[in-house]
């Protein structure tokens, strides 16, 4: 199976050490560094164009069919164990499957941060329609238009186990301590607002894991394992 990601030269050391340095070779990753841009703060102009150039690989990945299923992950996620079967268990008769975002009110939520996907043309249309959106109401970013183009879509949406696939939940600082779940295998840095805060959850997630198992669970992978994206 294939993992893909897209990102930018800021998020490098982030990709580096977390995404890839933890990713089992289970999967193949295949990566796109995007052009620099003036800042990566969340919701500004140019992390929005990141979106569109995120959506616009999705499109290319499903156009060349290589793949039946495949899985699309933002940079600040990092794995603690192999992926792939759990990735199939979920997948079983559904088209797409996403991070649970569920809020406090108990409303379904889909977080585009961490995606598996299967290839057709209604799949293919239904992410056409997210780029569609975002162009064209710049508000809205692709989680947005994800969660609001699901509730008409006929396509079989569904997600991720909670503490398969975890985030914190909430707003994060470094002086709030974070337990996690037994049975981690995808901690996704969101509601952290920076790639610093990013990374410093990430640490301490690690450092939760080490003392639950005495282990980091970093792969080591090398650029030799890496296919670009052209």
């Amino acid at each position: 199976m294939n993992i893909y990601t897209c990102y930018t030269p800021s998020y490098k050391h982030m990709y580096w050490k977390y995404f890839a340095g933890s990713l089992c070779f289970d999967v193949s990753l295949i990566s796109k560094q995007l052009p620099a841009i003036i800042s990566n703060v969340y919701r500004d102009q140019e992390w929005l164009e990141i979106i569109k150039h995120k959506l616009e690989i999705i499109i290319d990945i499903i156009n060349y069919g290589i793949d039946d299923i495949f899985i699309f992950s933002d940079v600040d996620v990092q794995f603690f164990g192999p992926i792939t079967d759990m990735i199939m268990q979920h997948m079983c008769g559904y088209d797409i499957i996403t991070q649970d975002y569920t809020n406090s009110r108990n409303e379904l939520l889909y977080c585009t941060g961490f995606m598996a996907i299967r290839i057709s043309e209604e799949v293919k249309s239904f992410f056409y329609d997210m780029l569609k959106t975002i162009e064209d109401k710049p508000e809205m970013d692709d989680q947005d238009a994800f969660n609001e183009l699901a509730k008409t879509t006929k396509l079989k949406i569904g997600v991720f186990h909670k503490d398969a696939v975890w985030s914190y939940g909430r707003s994060w600082n470094s002086n709030t301590n974070i337990a996690i779940p037994n049975d981690i295998l995808v901690h996704h840095a969101n509601w952290t607002f920076s790639v610093e805060s990013k990374i410093a959850q990430m640490k301490h997630v690690i450092n939760a894991y080490s003392k639950m198992y005495g282990t980091e669970f970093l792969s080591e992978r090398t650029l030799d394992d890496i296919i670009p994206i052209d």
